[in-house]
């Protein structure tokens, strides 16, 4: 190839490295001057845990009292020792609590009845959606391994209102007797089982109505709350 020849081919060559050069160099440029779309996204909790998120911080969490006679007036009776009327019997030798709670029935047919149920632990926290009644009779808890256990209740009534639900928790020593149509939760054991003794009616008829609350009325109840809150 003649040299005027090589030397064009060389000059067309060193034109079009200088131009994809430039070109190089301005994208270069470009890309750093021009912000750039993230490709990561937020991580969203799980769908079970925003729901449970949301509902619980819509409901109401219900304060757990400490179980006292005053207390527990509007719904029953509180069956423990303490403060209790006595007297002595069997020669001296015996202390008597006398009739710390009556048995309510509805008819005359009606029988005052005892048992034990062996309750099995809910998982805690939970979420209070429903509660029960007996409209022919009363309903005693006395716990006989001495544990403490949960108490839920809300006045008489043709429903329960979920505003005027509420929570105590009994110190092992003390039972309780639900009146006649009193509103009240099945029982709630803080043990992972517990007995209890058990005075109620049996009888004919329907002994036991239930109620279930709509979304909105739901409680929420967290035995640990008062724990949590002392010892952050």
């Amino acid at each position: 190839m003649p040299a005027m020849d090589r030397k064009a081919v060389q000059k067309m060559l060193s034109t079009v490295l200088l131009s994809e050069s430039n070109s190089l160099i301005l994208r270069l440029l470009w890309s750093s001057t021009t912000p750039k779309r993230s490709r990561a996204r937020t991580r969203r909790p799980p769908r079970s845990y925003n729901n449970t998120f949301r509902d619980r911080n819509s409901m109401r969490t219900l304060v757990i009292e400490p179980l006292t006679k005053e207390a527990f007036a509007p719904f029953g009776d509180v069956i423990e020792t303490d403060g209790s009327a006595h007297f002595m019997i069997n020669n001296g030798s015996t202390m008597r609590f006398h009739r710390l709670a009556e048995v309510e029935t509805a008819t005359p047919d009606d029988k005052a009845i005892i048992s034990i149920f062996r309750a099995e632990a809910l998982q805690m926290p939970m979420t209070v959606r429903m509660l029960e009644r007996h409209p022919l009779g009363s309903q005693a808890f006395i716990p006989l391994l001495g544990n403490p256990f949960l108490i839920v209740v809300a006045p008489r009534g043709d429903v329960p209102e979920s505003e005027w639900v509420r929570a105590f928790i009994s110190n092992g020593r003390q039972g309780i007797n639900y009146h006649r149509g009193v509103w009240h939760h099945p029982v709630l054991t803080i043990e992972k089982r517990d007995d209890f003794l058990v005075v109620d009616r049996s009888g004919t008829g329907n002994n036991c109505d239930e109620h279930f609350f709509n979304e909105d009325q739901c409680l929420f109840l967290d035995p640990h709350q008062q724990e949590r809150s002392e010892h952050p």
